[in-house]
């Protein structure tokens, strides 16, 4: 990966991961324009970095030019999704309480295609608001 890469990739990462980074959310979605082979190599190179500050980014999917990486708070998001109504919620999906958290993030990432999200991609946005209360 060329410098001016990793720069772009840098940047966008900052401004758009910033909540999260900030530890203000616990997540956020990115879209980036950049091929899967880039994105794995940085996220790879920058994956012991971004665990010294309680940090993960998982790509989720490649679609067309575009890659979605969740980049997250480990134990934010493990709170969250241990919560009873979130996990109430995602049961409806199919989601079960024996997942981790990298399990369910991979059944999400299985459930995404291009264009399209699947319903309960709301409760790991974090959204507050629940279909069942």
């Amino acid at each position: 990966m060329s410098e001016l890469e990793r720069t772009s990739i840098d940047g966008i990462l900052a401004f758009h991961g910033a909540p999260t980074l900030l530890g203000v959310k616990c997540e956020n979605l990115i879209s980036f324009d950049r091929n899967e082979c880039t994105m794995s190599e940085y996220l790879c190179e920058y994956a012991d970095k971004l665990a010294e500050c309680g940090l993960c980014a998982n790509q989720l999917c490649k679609c067309r030019d575009r890659t979605l990486v969740y980049i997250y708070n480990e134990k934010m998001l493990g709170a969250w999704l241990s919560m009873q109504k979130v996990r109430n919620f995602l049961a409806e999906y199919g989601y079960t309480s024996d997942m981790d958290t990298d399990t369910m993030l991979g059944v999400l990432a299985s459930r995404i295609s291009c264009g399209s999200f699947p319903h309960e991609i709301g409760a790991f946005l974090g959204y507050k608001q629940m279909d069942n209360e």
